[in-house]
């Protein structure tokens, strides 16, 4: 716990002095940015750009990736007692599972049109 103490006491000095420097350079960072906001807009395009450009070009020079080595894992998987579980469902919630229920239709009214979802997905909510 000295150590801390005693580092903060002797960086103090030149923390203060770090931040009268960035607040006068950031004045006049602020000043130039106000005389030539166009030019400083054309600076930052081309950097953004350039930087987007480059990440396409090293991006190509990677290996094909059809060249490149693939392993296959199978792994069995047993669900056990599936169909119990499905009929706790159905016991527990209904409508939940014989509805094909929507998260969109807890806001929606019974005289409302259907949603572009339930006309493509056969849903018996709004016929």
């Amino acid at each position: 716990m000295n150590f801390i103490k005693h580092f903060l006491t002797i960086t103090k000095p030149y923390a203060l002095a770090l931040w009268a420097l960035a607040k006068a350079h950031s004045e006049t960072l602020r000043a130039f940015v106000a005389r030539h906001p166009k030019h400083v807009t054309a600076a930052l395009a081309v950097v953004l750009l350039g930087g987007g450009g480059g990440a396409f070009a090293v991006a190509n020079l990677g290996p094909d990736a059809s060249n490149l080595p693939v392993r296959m894992l199978v792994e069995t998987l047993e669900t056990p007692n599936l169909d119990q579980q499905v009929v706790a469902l159905e016991q527990k919630n209904p409508q939940a599972l014989s509805q094909r229920h929507h998260p969109q239709h807890r806001h929606r009214r019974k005289s409302a049109a259907p949603c572009g979802t339930c006309r493509f997905s056969g849903c018996r909510l709004h016929p």
